[in-house]
């Protein structure tokens, strides 16, 4: 099981994208309610982020993962880095370290799509 805190989940995640090959929103995230996400990034301070979701859904617009879940960069200019994807990251950690949930969701996806033994990514 995932240490529960915020720095344990974002390198639970990377490590888990890294030796996996995959994104994280591919496998996990983009089966999350769009709601649950939206408000809970509303309550959190993400105004911006979150009412682009919630206007995308309320007009029936299908709400794809770069909308959902990747705020701080920007794939479609070319100009990512590790520490904007991070920054991502680090607010999806936030969202399962906090909701019981989504806490005991995750530590059975990470159980059931395991890697390996190298922690060292």
């Amino acid at each position: 099981m995932i240490e529960r805190n915020v720095d344990a989940m974002v390198e639970a995640i990377r490590n888990w994208e890294l030796k996996a090959g995959e994104g994280f929103t591919d496998y996990f995230l983009d089966n999350w309610p769009v709601g649950s996400w939206a408000y809970w990034l509303l309550g959190k301070g993400h105004t911006e982020w979150a009412n682009n979701i919630i206007n995308a859904n309320e007009k029936d617009q299908y709400v794809d993962q770069e909308l959902k879940f990747e705020f701080y960069d920007d794939y479609a200019s070319g100009d990512w880095s590790e520490e904007d994807y991070r920054k991502n990251v680090r607010v999806w950690a936030e969202f399962l370290v906090e909701s019981d949930q989504y806490f005991r969701r995750v530590n059975k996806f990470f159980d059931e799509y395991f890697t390996g033994e190298d922690d060292d990514l």
